[in-house]
């Protein structure tokens, strides 16, 4: 439909404000992380020719990398008003990469895993699982994996046709993935493991596809896994 000429100007203002509190957002979350380490390779500045030095471009100026994070708005306040229905009061909102970093570096029983190099925390949710890769105290890389517990749970009430809540239960009792050390022992277990294979096998690929991706763009080599 037509729009008015006041409509029209206030559009490129709500755009550039749009944009401004993006930039805000990225900066006060990267600073709130505790900062990123610089990219192994320098970065280059998109629009600007690189200088050429002895028939070879010279190296592109060094920049910065910034991890950002986004949730819905919807999803923030159910958050904050999940602990007001407890007596609580949120002081505020920690994206997961911050948080992961602190949790390593405050629990005692994580020792060894601080001291053998960069460590990939690996949590699998009920929708989602968050792949978080730290070095020397601070978020290096971080992903989220649009699949979870619930699709396993899925799957099972699929092969078994039970209820979610039926196959959640069973889940828990009686998820298995054999291996060649521990295969299935029956035509039953086979049938829990193939159940069961059929979504956690893209999970893996998934997550061997997300390491090696960080150690190219971060040079990381994982030295610990904390699932």
């Amino acid at each position: 439909p037509p729009t008015s000429d006041s409509q029209q100007r206030r559009r490129p203002r709500l755009a550039l404000l749009a944009a401004a509190l993006a930039v805000a957002v990225a900066i006060g979350l990267a600073m709130a992380i505790g900062g990123l380490p610089p990219a192994k390779a320098p970065t280059r500045v998109e629009g600007k020719a690189p200088a050429i030095t002895g028939g070879r471009a010279a190296a592109a100026p060094e920049g910065m990398r910034v991890l950002t994070c986004t949730m819905r708005r919807t999803r923030a306040k159910e958050l904050i008003d999940l602990v007001a229905a407890q007596g609580g009061e949120a002081r505020g909102l920690l994206a997961a990469p911050g948080v992961y970093a602190r949790l390593l570096d405050r629990v005692p029983s994580l020792t060894e895993a601080r001291t053998a190099g960069p460590v990939a925390v690996v949590d699998i949710g009920h929708e989602r699982t968050e792949v978080v890769v730290i070095h020397q105290g601070k978020t290096a890389y971080a992903r989220t994996l649009a699949r979870g517990g619930k699709h396993l749970t899925q799957a099972i009430a699929r092969t078994w046709r039970l209820s979610f809540e039926e196959a959640e239960r069973a889940k828990h009792t009686d998820g298995f993935i054999g291996s060649s050390a521990e295969p299935p022992a029956t035509e039953a277990w086979q049938r829990v493991h193939d159940a069961s294979l059929l979504e956690m096998a893209p999970l893996a690929r998934e997550l061997r596809q997300t390491m090696a991706t960080c150690r190219a763009r971060t040079g990381a080599q994982i030295g610990a896994l904390l699932m």
